[in-house]
């Protein structure tokens, strides 16, 4: 969100310094690329959090529970096995 935010802001400066546009041209410039760069990337993000918590194997939190209620660490192996 940050680089968003660096984005339309460096690019409304530039317009600002170089045009010196009224505010309507503003608003009309920046709303669409505010929601652009903004919900845009949601998707790609989400899809690559699931492939991240693929890839190393995440589980629910076990704070709080006693050593011997651990549930046993499942390995990608035996996760793709029962898949098949």
């Amino acid at each position: 969100m940050f680089l968003a935010g660096a984005i339309v802001v460096g690019a409304a400066l530039v317009t600002e310094i170089l045009f010196q546009p009224p505010y309507w041209v503003h608003a009309a410039l920046w709303l669409p690329l505010i929601l652009l760069v903004t919900l845009g990337p949601l998707r790609p993000m989400k899809g690559l959090m699931i492939a991240l918590q693929y890839h190393h194997n995440a589980a629910e939190s076990r704070f709080g529970q006693e050593h011997s209620q651990e549930p046993r660490q499942e390995s990608r192996q035996d996760y793709d096995q029962e898949r098949l």
